[in-house]
Parts: structure tokens; C-alpha cells; sequence
């Protein structure tokens, strides 16, 4: 019985953790890979205004969607460098929902080749606390596949939402766990 005063917020913390993929640092950096599993036609970048038009040469672009939220307004930067092969990655950033479906819809900006030129891409935006958005990485054209390292940046701690796969893992040994202390108890 004393140890559940140990584990017990020991488990909040991981659950928490696990469930909101808090990253408790102005900074996060992934991986994103794009293989062609999963494809959409993706947006011609505007500037710094949103697209309105959909490519002619990317039709069928793979494409990595990452969730990010943030807990301070401010300017987050967006950086995406390919790794590996060479491929010309582009990026994208979405508010409230990604539907590659319909790829215009809640578009906030994008961009094609960053300052690095071909193989980079990014951005500067303007993000609000609570919100969340969608970091979206795809190729230029439809054969363009790869990696890509990415990072965001700013004011504030930067969370993220964990993938489908990993909730259910958590949360199916949370319930493992209450069924074990049920037993224990009968």
C-alpha cells in the first residue's frame, strides 16, 4: 500500500504525458517519413497567404502529417531538411484539421524550398495557445519520397498528439492495470 503513493503520480505523470505528448521545451524536432502509403494532391504554396490552387505535378504526392500544439501565442518556426536520399520535400501547415480529401480546406501557408533551396522547406507563423495544428510534410512532385528532419520552434512549449497507436497502447494497459488490481483484491 505504501508504494501507491509512489506509483500513483509516477503513472499520472506517464499517463499525462503519453496522452498529450507534451514536450516541455520551446523546440521539438521529428522525423517525417513520406512513402507513398498515403497520398493526396497537394496545394500550391501563396506566400504568406494561404493556397487557393491544387498542383499539376503532385497529384498523387505522398505525404507525413504531425499534430502540434502550443501553450503561448507567437511567431513558431517551421524547418523541414531532407535526410538520406535526396528529395525535394514541401511543407505545409493546417489549423483545427488535415483532410488530405480536401486539401484546401483550413490551409494556413505553405512553402516549396526553404532557404537551404530543393531539399528544404518552412516558415515562420503566427500560432495561438490551445489550437491545434497540422505540420504537414509531401513531396513536389508524386516521386518524390524520403525522409525529412523537422523541427519546430518558438515562445513556447511545444506539445504534439500522440498517434492513434500509441493511445491505444496506453490506455489498454491502464485497463490491464485496473483489471490486475480487481483481481488482486477478489
Amino acid at each position: 500500500m505504501k508504494y501507491a503513493f509512489l506509483v500513483f503520480p509516477a503513472l499520472v505523470c506517464w499517463t499525462t504525458t503519453m496522452l498529450t505528448g507534451t514536450v516541455l521545451a520551446s523546440s521539438y524536432t521529428y522525423t517525417a517519413t513520406v512513402d507513398g502509403v498515403s497520398t493526396w494532391n497537394r496545394p500550391v504554396e501563396n506566400g504568406p497567404a494561404a493556397p487557393v490552387d491544387l498542383s499539376l505535378t503532385a497529384l498523387n504526392a505522398g505525404y507525413h502529417s504531425k499534430a502540434i500544439i502550443v501553450d503561448t501565442d507567437g511567431d513558431y518556426t517551421f524547418d523541414s531538411t531532407y535526410t538520406g536520399s535526396s528529395w525535394d520535400n514541401y511543407t505545409f501547415l493546417y489549423l483545427g484539421s488535415f483532410d488530405p480529401l480536401s486539401p484546401l480546406a483550413s490551409v494556413l501557408i505553405g512553402n516549396d524550398d526553404g532557404l537551404g533551396g530543393v531539399g528544404t522547406s518552412g516558415f515562420i507563423y503566427s500560432l495561438v495557445a490551445g489550437n491545434t495544428y497540422f505540420f504537414v510534410t509531401t513531396g513536389f512532385s508524386d516521386s518524390d519520397l524520403g525522409t525529412a528532419l523537422n523541427s519546430v520552434s518558438g515562445p513556447g512549449s511545444i506539445g504534439t498528439t500522440p498517434e492513434p497507436g500509441t493511445l491505444f497502447a496506453t490506455l489498454a494497459g491502464l485497463g490491464l492495470l485496473g483489471i490486475g488490481k480487481k483481481l488482486k483484491a477478489a
